[in-house]
């Protein structure tokens, strides 16, 4: 048994023998890892503090992550928890909401908790009346995009620079040109044969090296990588940019000056507070009516993790106010 063997099987076996489908299906696997990456990532960005054990942050935030709303309040045992997530956004406490609405928990929550130890009369607090028992705790107070859409329309150009970047590689490494008619599935197959390595590819009686192979240099083609990696990087700097996330990626050989470097902490400090504001809102409720003092901010450890692929680059973290 090899070494490794035991993993072969979680890698997909390649579909195909041409090398566009090849680039094809290695881009959409990129974009396809590089989107649960992120959705991994994402609850772990915003920490939680002073809050008790029996309160599960981790658990609130995937939920938040995922676009739902979100109950937290007391059980039927006197222990601050998850109560579960709502059904509908037509809850009292939605800022959007120009008519007041009735509170009707019991009707429109997804319970996380088992049925005993669900509050028995559950009535939400809102800043008109103080007199509930549980807050809806939503991800964006005001939400037009969600995370997931926003990441997925990211992938779209960085799927393309790293196409761009592979095609790159590609044509540094085939510096050989064969001709051949359009369709000769001889030359077709010897290439593919080639292109994997193999040092004895059939050819035809009619095949003649001297007049169908060309050789050129390609290496010249590498020197574009440098600017597709400085425009994936702007690009991925620009999702961090719009989830909040207060880091900013500068490469250290462009000069630029530290007051370029921070132009975009206004923006991203602003959409950062709209995450820990829609958090913090309701959380200040929670800490009014029972004495906590649950506060949410961003982790910058966990922030600076999630800048992959940055080794090459300084990293500058900023503070939400």
């Amino acid at each position: 048994m090899n070494w490794g063997s035991e993993f072969t099987s979680f890698i997909p076996p390649v579909q195909s023998s041409k090398l566009e489908d090849i680039i094809n299906d290695y881009v959409e696997q990129w974009k396809n890892i590089r989107v649960g990456k992120m959705m991994e990532i994402l609850p772990y960005l915003i920490k939680w503090t002073n809050a008790p054990i029996t309160l599960d942050t981790v658990k609130c935030e995937y939920y938040l992550r995922m676009g739902m709303n979100i109950a937290i309040g007391y059980n039927s045992v006197g222990e601050l928890c998850l109560l579960g997530y709502i059904k509908t956004n037509l809850t009292p406490s939605n800022v959007e909401l120009i008519y007041p609405v009735r509170d009707q928990l019991e009707n429109n929550i997804f319970w996380v908790v088992p049925e005993f130890l669900r509050p028995a009369e559950p009535k939400e607090i809102t800043h008109q009346n103080l007199e509930g028992n549980y807050i809806i705790i939503r991800n964006k107070d005001i939400m037009y995009a969600s995370d997931m859409a926003l990441i997925i329309n990211y992938m779209i150009p960085l799927g393309e620079c790293v196409r761009t970047r592979l095609s790159l590689l590609m044509q540094g490494k085939n510096n050989t040109f064969i001709v051949g008619e359009e369709g000769d599935i001889d030359i077709d197959k010897m290439v593919n044969t080639i292109y994997q390595g193999s040092p004895f590819p059939k050819i035809g009686i009619f095949f003649s090296p001297e007049e169908q192979i060309i050789e050129l240099n390609g290496a010249d083609k590498l020197s574009g990588l440098t600017e597709v990696k400085r425009a994936q990087e702007n690009l991925l700097n620009e999702m961090y940019a719009d989830l909040g996330l207060p880091v900013l990626g500068v490469d250290k050989e462009s000069g630029v000056t530290t007051e370029e470097a921070n132009s975009s902490d206004a923006l991203t400090s602003s959409v950062g507070n709209v995450y820990i504001m829609s958090r913090q809102r309701p959380l200040d409720l929670l800490n009014h009516k029972w004495g906590f003092d649950i506060q949410v901010s961003y982790d910058n450890k966990e922030v600076e993790k999630a800048c992959l692929g940055q080794s090459d680059y300084t990293t500058t973290l900023g503070q939400n106010s």
